[in-house]
């Protein structure tokens, strides 16, 4: 099936016609608004507001490296209680990175963030992503450190 992009997604750019199965546009693209079905009555509507839609799809992208400049210097340390050798008790996990961001940064969501490799069970250096725009993720490190040491 043939529709119109709307939203900007992984599919594409606003105003890129793409072929989805049937079932993908008409139980989730079109409902959420990110679509729009290829008749002629949508693709003389889609000029009128084509411009407007990629204007707002522009501001996003600005707005999402702002927050990526912002967050390229964000430094995230934890300090953990630690059992014999490098265990720790508990774990850390995405809502734990998430809640040290947000004291910075609040405009960042758990959907956002991601933490390669699971949850962070033993002492040391991690990599964290943040997905801020579809073009635009920031890779900062996550410091585990013990809480005696400290």
């Amino acid at each position: 099936m043939e529709v119109i992009l709307t939203k900007v997604s992984k599919l594409g750019n606003v105003g890129d016609k793409v072929s989805v199965k049937g079932g993908y546009a008409r139980n989730y693209l079109i409902p959420t608004g990110g679509a729009v079905s290829t008749t002629t009555k949508n693709l003389a509507y889609f000029e009128k507001i084509r411009a407007e839609l990629e204007k707002a799809a522009d501001e996003e992208l600005k707005v999402a490296q702002a927050l990526a400049k912002k967050l390229e210097t964000l430094t995230l340390k934890v300090a953990v209680k630690v059992s014999e050798g490098t265990s720790m008790f508990g774990s850390i996990g995405v809502v734990d990175v998430l809640k040290l961001i947000n004291e910075s940064q609040p405009e960042i969501e758990r959907r956002q963030v991601q933490l390669l490799g699971g949850a962070v069970r033993e002492l040391g250096e991690y990599d964290v992503t943040i997905q801020c725009h579809r073009d635009v993720v920031v890779a900062l490190k996550l410091q585990v450190v013990n809480l005696a040491s400290e």
